[in-house]
């Protein structure tokens, strides 16, 4: 998984041993705690990003 700050350019490379959607979950919360929430967050609309998961944690 990768993290990118379009504004400060920063970036965090995580791997991830699938893209099963509570995996992908599990990996975007730790990152989120680690740099905080941004209030823009983009990803490239892969299925594991529209999972049910996925959706309840972005009203978070």
């Amino acid at each position: 998984m990768i993290y990118l700050n379009h504004f400060t350019k920063f970036c965090i490379l995580s791997p991830l041993k699938s893209k099963r959607s509570e995996e992908v979950a599990s990996k975007q919360l730790e990152i989120l705690l680690t740099v905080s929430a941004p209030s823009i967050l983009q990803s490239d609309n892969g299925r594991e990003f529209s999972n049910a998961i996925i959706l309840e944690f972005k009203t978070c």
